[in-house]
């Protein structure tokens, strides 16, 4: 078992690992509103010449500002990607509708989709069916229980609100190519007014962006780090979304910068302006507080360029 350690005792272990302290008084009240773990252990190994030995000369003020702009930067992400999962789940409601709203509860139909996985295409229904009379029997007044008791139906435009992302972005992948390409085509459209020009996105190549969002939601709600981490797929390179950014087209795009630009597919100029303006605000913060190695190493830990904070332009904002 690890024994327990005093505020003071876990400062004094820095401090002989070479860590400098400018005010005690200031780090052991960090340290106990943040919890030594999350903020130490989680963010100084980039700090470390080798194992419990730090760099010469770095101070615990730059590990706090690691440790605040990672924090900062999982707040924005998932607030941006809040906003990207409501257009997506419209977009795919809309289309689906159109398609399908011949019949009750066409989404739970399986004729409706296209998939060679059915075992996972019944799974998913049968998580969306529970989720429905779930809703239909809740003794509390809700949209569904409305529609159902009205119109004998719970349409999906209706019950798109409490499904999960997750789901969501299975049955885009299930349904039928015609409609997934009427999809991707308004996310195209999206796309266009921030790269100010027009290419049609791919459905799989939204299928492996939407995983990676999904991805980086998860880790956010977790309160994981973003630092290191890394996405399952390596997306497709498209140039048109990196505009003057120089990046090397061989390298993995699986970092969260890459997740960061594809948000460009599903938010609208305004939202996107405000997103890429608030990270760059905020990197530019945290290298006033950092050696300009250490920024190097953190810029890509993330996945950014080397310098992305110097070279990159803030985009235009309405007032």
């Amino acid at each position: 078992m690890r024994p327990f350690k005093t505020l003071d005792e876990q400062i004094n272990i820095l401090m002989d690992r070479g860590l400098q302290i400018n005010d005690y008084d200031n780090v052991k009240t960090y340290l106990i509103q943040n919890n030594y773990y999350n903020v130490v252990n989680m963010y100084s190994k980039l700090f470390q010449e080798k194992e419990n030995q730090y760099i010469s000369g770095t101070t615990f003020d730059e590990i706090k500002a690691l440790h605040i702009f990672d924090t900062e930067i999982k707040n924005l992400l998932m607030k941006f990607i809040l906003i990207s999962e409501k257009h997506f789940k419209s977009i795919f409601a809309y289309h689906f509708a159109k398609n399908f709203h011949h019949k009750p509860f066409a989404y739970l139909d399986t004729s409706n989709y296209a998939t060679d996985n059915p075992l996972s295409l019944t799974q998913t229904l049968s998580f969306i069916s529970k989720k429905v009379n779930e809703l239909i029997r809740s003794k509390k007044d809700n949209s569904v229980k409305h529609h159902f008791r009205i119109h004998n139906d719970v349409p999906i435009w209706v019950i798109v609100n409490d499904l999960t992302l997750g789901i969501i972005v299975k049955l885009y992948k299930f349904i039928d190519n015609k409609t997934r390409n009427n999809i991707a085509k308004e996310l195209s459209t999206i796309l266009s007014t921030n790269i100010n020009t027009v290419i049609q996105l791919e459905p799989n190549y939204l299928d492996k962006i939407l995983e990676n969002v999904l991805s980086i939601r998860n880790c956010v709600a977790h309160n994981n780090k973003l630092l290191d981490f890394k996405c399952n797929n390596n997306i497709k390179y498209i140039p048109e979304l990196y505009n003057s950014i120089e990046i090397d087209a061989k390298k993995s795009r699986q970092s969260p910068f890459h997740v960061f630009i594809a948000l460009k597919c599903f938010l609208p100029k305004d939202d996107y302006a405000l997103l890429h303006n608030s990270i760059l605000k905020r990197a530019n913060n945290m290298s006033k507080k950092l050696k300009v190695s250490s920024m190097e190493k953190i810029l890509l830990s993330y996945g950014f360029p080397n310098e992305w904070h110097k070279k990159t332009m803030k985009i235009q904002q309405k007032q």
